[in-house]
């Protein structure tokens, strides 16, 4: 019973701070453009950490919805994760982390990418560029380089990897570096490609950690 009243407390507190519901009709929020959050009032989650994200995106539609809250706790409480332990922040980083690899593995390497992309045309303005080549902006690239860590990752910074990023969609044929209107834009699909980069990364370090 304790047990049940703890996690209906859970449920309720994320959903009054994931979705706060100001009307009958907002329910959900996008997922990558979620705020910080806390869990019981206890604990930080970050919400830079995409792995954190994707589980707690339950149905993988880009969507947090009340029901996807309500399925991630029952999800941490099944897995006898305790809000009140100190440890609780990385515990669950770790679960998270674990549950994204076996999925990847059930589901194909490109099932992060593909989850990834749902979330993008949900929680971004997608720009129709030349040859209806879909564009994002420097916020949405900002957002992605923070959720995927790429600077702890590559030792880079974010104009860097914008520059990069621009650099190979003009190799490609995707976008005219010398036309200004383009400046602060990158081709979805050349951002989708860092994103398989390193989910691939991901899952090569997790296949290797349990080897052992």
């Amino acid at each position: 019973m304790g047990n049940e009243i703890s996690a209906n407390n859970s449920i309720a507190y994320y959903q009054k701070e994931i979705c706060p519901i100001e009307d009958d009709e907002q329910t959900s929020a996008p997922v990558l453009q979620l705020d910080k959050i806390r869990f019981m009032e206890n604990h930080d989650i970050e919400e830079t950490s995409i792995v954190f994200l994707f589980s707690l995106d339950t149905n993988k539609d880009g969507i947090i919805s009340v029901d996807d809250i309500e399925k991630f706790i029952r999800k941490v409480q099944a897995a006898s994760l305790d809000p009140n332990d100190c440890d609780f922040g990385f515990k669950c980083g770790a679960f998270c982390t674990k549950e994204l690899c076996e999925y990847l593995n059930e589901n194909g390497k490109d099932a992060f990418k593909n989850w990834f992309e749902t979330a993008i045309n949900e929680s971004f303005p997608i720009t129709d560029g030349e040859n209806n080549i879909k564009l994002i902006d420097r916020d949405a690239v900002k957002r992605i380089f923070d959720l995927l860590q790429i600077q702890q990752l590559l030792g880079r910074n974010f104009q860097w990897i914008l520059d990069m990023l621009q650099r190979h969609a003009e190799a490609n044929l995707q976008m005219n570096l010398n036309d200004p209107a383009f400046d602060d834009y990158v081709p979805l699909e050349t951002m989708l490609c860092l994103i398989q980069q390193v989910a691939n990364g991901m899952a090569e370090s997790y296949t290797s950690l349990t080897k052992h």
